[in-house]
């Protein structure tokens, strides 16, 4: 896929994601239920609900599995004992700790990683566009503009389809809209078009090679503490 076909993917992708997010926040913050609950009550019925919920509930765990393995295969860089498979199960029983008996203290954690995170992905970007030893010659994948919007859909569909869990609290439907557009979809298509740039720079798709090589080791000390933010939101 071409990096003009790349960003492309992303905002089409992501456009597609904010619709769906709207619409069923909109029904969330009219009726004030869960996700559970509106399932059932819009003809799913108990055990149409319980087989989505089991659905949504390995989907999860999968996203749960792939942020932590990320985090896992950061503290192997940052620690000295080389066993990502360990780091990754223990990073996944901290977050699981954390996430049960400390959930309070993630939303100050996250006021110093989220514009940390921000910082290093701008400087990354940044520092691998003008390093040429950074940059490489990148083999496109044979994927379709219509491919690559399917995965972008397909990493956040979940989370899109349980929005009414979110905004069942929101106040207006003008609310819902402001919320999903301007924290969630403008914020991730700049991160991805980021990603794009700086993956088509370094001629990698890890994500902690990539920091490490373009900006440092402090940079993946602040992708692990993201990650870890993130799952255990």
């Amino acid at each position: 896929m071409t990096e003009r076909n790349a960003i492309l993917a992303v905002i089409i992708g992501n456009l597609i994601l904010a619709v769906i997010c709207i619409a069923v926040g909109m029904i969330g913050c009219r009726e004030g239920m869960t996700t559970a609950m509106i399932a059932r009550w819009t003809g799913f019925g108990v055990t149409g609900t319980a087989i989505l919920s089991v659905a949504i509930a390995g989907s999860l765990v999968g996203w749960f599995g792939i942020q932590a393995e990320i985090a896992g295969e950061g503290l192997e860089v940052i620690l000295p004992l080389k066993m990502p498979w360990l780091w990754t199960i223990a990073n996944g029983a901290v977050l699981t700790i954390v996430a049960a008996f400390g959930f309070r203290y993630i939303v100050g954690v996250a006021w110093v990683t989220g514009p940390a995170f921000f910082i290093v992905v701008i400087w990354a970007c940044v520092t691998s566009i003008q390093d040429p030893p950074l940059t490489k010659e990148v083999n496109d994948a044979e994927l379709s503009l219509l491919q690559g919007t399917g995965i972008v859909v397909g990493g956040y569909i979940v989370g899109s389809i349980v929005v009414s869990d979110v905004f069942r609290f929101s106040r207006s439907k003008r609310a819902v809209v402001s919320q999903v557009m301007l924290p969630r979809t403008l914020s991730i298509v700049a991160y991805m078009i980021v990603g794009v740039i700086v993956a088509r720079a370094c001629g990698s798709e890890d994500v902690i090679n990539i920091m490490n090589k373009s900006v440092g080791i402090g940079a993946v000390v602040i992708v692990v503490a993201g990650e870890m933010v993130i799952n255990c939101t």
